[in-house]
């Protein structure tokens, strides 16, 4: 129901006004009516680019853009919604994520968030990452820039795959 049906049927039960459709009031309110319904019309737009997870917003794509992904293209093809679906949920894995997330599970949950399976396995050398699962969200070299910004420093890593 937009505002002007919405001002009428608050209005009529109080029998303050004559509105019966042929009255100055009636337009009064129907010019009223028009300017909130397009405001409101673009109070849901902003709201939707606000939140991550609104699949056909083109204002939540720049989540994307805030977690390194590539951001969709639009109008979208079934295929790039299943895509934007994938890379939404991954999105809010990334944001469960805490400082105290340093450990291997963690690290893999990490690694999952950015669309990436891989097994790591540490010895007296380095690290070595082997990834045996890649969603190809990212090039070679951010994917490797990435990964390199999870472990420690002082540590030799070893990314194969």
């Amino acid at each position: 129901m937009e505002s002007y049906e919405r001002m009428i049927a608050l209005l009529k039960p109080m029998k303050l006004y004559r509105l019966d459709g042929e009255g100055l009031i009636e337009a009064e309110l129907y010019a009223y009516g028009k300017i909130l319904s397009a405001l409101e019309e673009r109070i849901r737009n902003l709201g939707k680019d606000c939140f991550l997870d609104e699949l056909e917003s083109q204002g939540s794509s720049r989540w994307e853009s805030l977690f390194g992904f590539p951001r969709t293209s639009f109008p979208m093809n079934e295929a790039d919604r299943a895509t934007r679906k994938d890379k939404i949920e991954r999105m809010k894995k990334r944001l469960e994520l805490t400082s105290c997330d340093f450990h291997l599970e963690g690290i893999n949950r990490y690694l999952e968030s950015i669309g990436i399976n891989a097994a790591i396995t540490e010895s007296s050398t380095g690290i070595t990452v082997t990834v045996s699962e890649d969603q190809n969200y990212f090039s070679k070299t951010d994917r490797d820039k990435l990964l390199k910004e999870i472990f420690p420093a002082g540590k030799k890593l070893s990314i194969q795959g």
